[in-house]
């Protein structure tokens, strides 16, 4: 996936600018751990982890946030996990800035290990100034859906 992103940018050229939208899981500048992921002896590198050292700074990761509205995904969010203290904030949506995340005690908790939900059934572990440029929090996270044509009569 590194790769694409990179062939794409060079056919762009100096002013080329694209827009990706992939899993957290995929973006992010880690490793993938926690969850499914307990599995590998040694889990693998997300892209972004790739990318960030040959793009810095022209390069802004922002992971997704929220909570399932899925039937199967009855559990609640983990108490500490990322996506249950951000619906603790109150708003339906924000995006939060990593990069200025500002004083403490935000800031502290935003540097260490924490939780995220992830597949609306599962988890993973990372650090999320490390991982992420900006969280943007869409509070319920549904399955998409096609809504029905609107007909004139």
């Amino acid at each position: 996936m590194a790769e694409n992103v990179i062939w794409i940018l060079q056919r762009e050229g100096p002013s080329g600018r694209i827009a990706l939208f992939a899993h957290n899981g995929h973006v992010m500048n880690a490793r993938l751990e926690g969850g499914v992921w307990s599995a590998f002896e040694r889990p693998p590198n997300a892209m972004g982890r790739y990318l960030k050292p040959v793009l810095g700074d022209d390069l802004v990761i922002i992971g997704t946030v929220g909570t399932s509205s899925l039937a199967e995904a009855s559990d609640p969010p983990i108490a500490a996990s990322i996506d249950a203290e951000f619906a603790k904030i109150g708003f339906s949506h924000f995006i939060l800035d990593l990069r200025a995340s500002g004083g403490e005690p935000a800031a502290a908790w935003l540097a260490e290990r924490q939780t995220l939900g992830t597949n609306m059934t599962t988890h993973m572990a990372l650090t999320p100034v490390s991982a992420f440029d900006a969280l943007l929090f869409l509070g319920t996270l549904t399955p998409a859906r096609i809504e029905p044509a609107v007909t004139a009569n």
